[in-house]
């Protein structure tokens, strides 16, 4: 008799906590536009702006934005579109970039999808023998090796 007790007092208590809630939904809106700020916090007096864009982040978003655009190649066949992408990566980005090793990744996908050798298959393996901390470690594998 204890469990059927428990369970019907549980079950009153759910169904008002239901019908408070709801009344809360279906109240009229309160007018918080002139409400003063809760105790211990201060009201904004100006709008506060969002960080502004420095040129790393505008470079690392560049890269970013390309390397999209590489992978929307890859998907779609174009080959030879992926390649002019990555070239022009390695034009704009190359020298000491912290982004090498996605551009020497996706070239190494875009060998062995568009070419494959045993050439592209061995630099294939050797990318994800060297680079096992890449996030295209796997991408790699499963267009190059079997």
């Amino acid at each position: 008799m204890t469990g059927l007790r428990t369970r019907v007092l549980g079950g009153v208590a759910l169904a008002a906590l239901c019908i408070g809630s709801v009344g809360n939904l279906l109240a009229e809106p309160k007018d918080t536009s002139k409400a003063a700020p809760p105790p211990g916090r201060i009201a904004p007096t100006r709008h506060l702006e969002p960080h502004p864009l420095s040129s790393a982040r505008a470079r690392i978003d560049a890269q970013r934005r390309l390397f999209t655009r590489v992978e929307q190649a890859i998907t779609g066949n174009d080959f030879p579109e992926a390649r002019r992408l990555l070239d022009l990566h390695a034009a704009e980005f190359g020298g000491a970039d912290a982004w090498k090793d996605w551009r020497t990744g996706y070239q190494r996908v875009v060998d062995c999808l568009d070419r494959p050798t045993d050439e592209s298959r061995a630099a294939g393996q050797r990318f994800v023998d060297e680079q096992r901390g890449s996030r295209l470690r796997r991408r790699v594998r499963r267009a190059c090796l079997p």
